[in-house]
């Protein structure tokens, strides 16, 4: 039962279900706020039938999250985390719409409840976003980063020595080719990283595309016939095997071309022992 493809569907529904509670609960907070700066409580049936409706919908929240969690694609301490910011956000969700509801509680039960679950919200919201979409996903706009990536020019044919290619010790991409590297950070690290690894395959850095995916090897150096990175980018565009998968921007030809040359000129990064 727990198994079964309707169970996996309604686990894929929480990105969805998610955003109830959060603006419910969030709704609530301020209606509370506004309540205080005018000096009077919210109607009573507002503030229980709103928060009834976040405890039910932060609930459902939860299962779904909980049933989404078994799948393999997502991985790192951050699930754990999330996992348990949710199910605390949960409880105190339900501790407000109970303590909204009682007759007679302490002055501060309430309030201090509210304040808590919001509270919450936000450490189990970011991480859920970091886990949906990368590390470093929320605040990547306020950071440095260096400029795109030239993929126009296809790298050079060769033995695979990586010739000119930078060796930085904090490259991460330390080996690969700058175009290829710079094609695995816009298009594909999203889902294929140390938090969410896709089918077992990170691509957010040399040692990553090394390791390969579930099903082993990725990238087959100088053979991209036998590649299976190559293989899934130039089947039909609806096939469910596709990369990048059905609803995500698929790679131009040019940048498909440079990831083929770099293949077949060898993979120059690939080299066991590489940093």
């Amino acid at each position: 039962m727990l198994d079964s493809p309707l169970v996996a569907v309604l686990g894929r529904l929480h990105p969805v279900v998610l955003h109830l509670p959060i603006g419910i609960l969030v709704a609530l907070a301020l209606l509370e706020v506004v309540a205080l700066v005018r000096g009077r409580p919210p109607a009573r049936e507002a503030r229980v039938g709103l928060a009834w409706m976040g405890a039910v919908f932060a609930v459902v929240s939860v299962a779904t999250g909980l049933t989404l969690s078994r799948e393999s694609s997502y991985t790192h301490d951050g699930v754990w985390w999330h996992q348990w910011l949710g199910i605390a956000t949960g409880v105190m969700a339900l501790g407000c719409a109970l303590l909204a509801s009682a007759g007679r509680v302490p002055r501060w039960a309430y309030p201090g409840a509210l304040l808590a679950t919001v509270g919450l919200l936000v450490p189990a919201g970011h991480l859920g976003a970091e886990l949906t979409h990368g590390q470093g996903y929320v605040l990547g706009p306020l950071v440095s980063r260096a400029g795109p990536v030239e993929v126009a020019a296809p790298p050079a044919r060769g033995g695979g020595d990586g010739a000119g290619v930078p060796m930085g010790g904090d490259d991460p991409y330390a080996g690969i080719d700058p175009a290829v590297a710079g094609i695995f950070k816009t298009s594909c690290v999203k889902c294929h990283n140390e938090v969410k690894l896709k089918g077992g395959l990170a691509l957010d850095s040399a040692a990553g595309l090394r390791n390969g995916g579930d099903d082993g090897a990725v990238v087959v150096p100088g053979n991209p016939g036998r590649s299976e990175m190559m293989i899934r980018l130039l089947l039909t565009p609806g096939d469910k095997e596709h990369m990048p998968p059905p609803g995500k921007k698929a790679l131009s030809a040019e940048e498909v071309e440079v990831i083929r040359r770099w293949i077949e000129s060898g993979a120059a990064g690939m080299e066991a022992g590489r940093p």
